[in-house]
């Protein structure tokens, strides 16, 4: 098992007014001092041109970033400060200001149309239906193959890597032992392991009612541990209360394949 009772933690996901978080960056790292954490990384939704209601808005980028700048600055020493991006594999924008970026996959894309990978089961049955002759495994099979293109803009942490199963623990609607899944899964760990890059073991959905247990799923994390992976964690923590939320149990559920560390900083790109 791995020692956790004396841990200090660090959240690299987390959100804040700029996009969809509750609280403002300044109350995100006061928190993280009363937490007695040694570091956060503000990782705000990137500007995608197809969506407008989650993400940082591309005007305010600018002014996120040098707010994280002065907080630096004032925390310097009590708290290590980091600016980053949450960026969709299917967004391209400038990340040359940035420290580090989570990549994710909140959208796949058919044609000229996106369709959500986590608002609800129904979102994806229903693109399923559209565009895949109901099959949710050709779904699962886009998502992943757009995911494997993680990690091609440089240094990146891999956020919630099965995040489209965040729905089936409370509203089960496909299985996740099937070999077509699986198969679609394992593939992108496998291509994205080459690369430069970090797995997030990610507790969001924990602290939000979805799911009892961290992103990915222990068959994932066994092929990532196999292949010699690192791994971070992660709260994708949306308000000061969900910051490093369940890192402990993280830290144990990870030990199941054989991690016995993670990583205390992600890459940075600069």
């Amino acid at each position: 098992m791995i020692e956790v009772t004396v841990m200090r933690y660090a959240d690299y996901h987390t959100h804040t007014r700029f996009s969809d978080g509750s609280n403002t960056v300044r109350e995100m790292a006061e928190a993280a001092t009363e937490k007695n954490m040694y570091a956060i990384g503000f990782t705000d939704h990137a500007p995608m041109e197809f969506e407008e209601k989650y993400p940082i808005k591309q005007s305010w980028l600018g002014s996120s970033v040098n707010e994280i700048s002065l907080l630096k600055k004032e925390y310097e020493g009590r708290l290590e400060i980091f600016a980053g991006l949450e960026l969709d594999v299917n967004s391209d924008i400038d990340v040359s200001e940035l420290d580090y970026l989570i990549e994710a996959n909140h959208f796949i894309k058919v044609g000229d149309e996106y369709f959500p990978t986590d608002w609800t089961s129904k979102y994806i049955i229903d693109a399923a239906d559209k565009c895949f002759g109901g099959d949710v495994y050709r779904y699962f099979e886009k998502y992943y193959e757009e995911l494997s293109h993680a990690g091609d803009r440089g240094p990146a942490t891999i956020g919630h890597f099965d995040v489209v199963a965040k729905h089936n623990e409370t509203d089960r609607f496909f299985d996740e032992d099937d070999p077509r899944y699986l198969d679609a899964a394992l593939s992108c760990v496998e291509v994205l392991a080459k690369k430069d890059v970090i797995f997030e073991v990610n507790t969001g959905a924990i602290f939000r009612g979805y799911r009892t247990k961290p992103y990915p799923a222990i068959p994932i994390l066994k092929r990532m541990r196999e292949l010699g992976c690192r791994v971070i964690l992660g709260g994708d923590s949306h308000c000061v209360e969900a910051l490093c939320h369940k890192f402990d149990e993280a830290m144990e559920y990870i030990s199941q394949v054989g991690y016995t560390e993670i990583e205390r900083y992600p890459l940075l790109r600069k």
